[in-house]
């Protein structure tokens, strides 16, 4: 597996779960970052630095991205501006 690249910032970690299975139900390996800071932090806004993040392998970053906009999460930029 090459280095791992996040795909995705979710809002919380119920997102960022919910879109991981969406991947693992297509065959993509995911993981979920950070989200114990999210848990750590409750519902204080700490950022997007602190944010849950998903990340995939490299080779799989294009497809992941095209699955995660097939499920209805939202791009990045449309997520920064709420």
């Amino acid at each position: 597996m090459s280095e791992p690249v996040t795909v995705y910032s979710a809002k919380n970690s119920p997102e960022a779960y919910l879109l991981k299975a969406a991947l693992e139900d297509a065959g993509i390996t995911a993981f979920v970052l950070n989200d114990n800071l999210q848990i750590a932090s409750g519902e204080l806004p700490l950022g997007w630095e602190t944010a849950p993040k998903i990340q995939v392998a490299a080779e799989d970053a294009e497809a992941a991205k095209a699955i995660l906009i097939e499920v209805g999460a939202k791009t990045p930029s449309e997520t920064e501006e709420e």
